[in-house]
């Protein structure tokens, strides 16, 4: 019996980002928050802020790889805000106060 082939000895293994975990905190909070990433390689990746309305409020391109990423928003109305990262394989919201 054969074993299992290592995923990343597989031809294509890595070409798609992988989330293995994402956390956005505190959450509530002011304006300045962390957003925890662990992803499998680094990525170039969309992200968006909307408001509880839809309205987009904040877009940014960047490569990111896993690790704790500082944001503020201080000059944003209190409120609910959707944080989003738009990899070119998959798409991850996070609801914030």
């Amino acid at each position: 019996m054969n074993p299992a082939p290592d995923p990343e000895e597989l031809p294509n293994a890595t070409l798609f980002t992988v989330i293995n975990h994402l956390n956005l905190y505190p959450n509530p909070n002011n304006g300045l928050f962390y957003l925890f990433l662990d992803i499998n390689k680094e990525s170039y990746t969309n992200i968006s802020i909307y408001s509880l309305t839809g309205a987009m409020v904040y877009s940014e391109n960047r490569n990111i790889n896993t690790g704790i990423i500082p944001f503020n928003f201080e000059q944003l109305s209190p409120g609910m805000y959707f944080f989003t990262l738009q990899f070119p394989n998959e798409r991850r919201t996070l609801k914030f106060i």
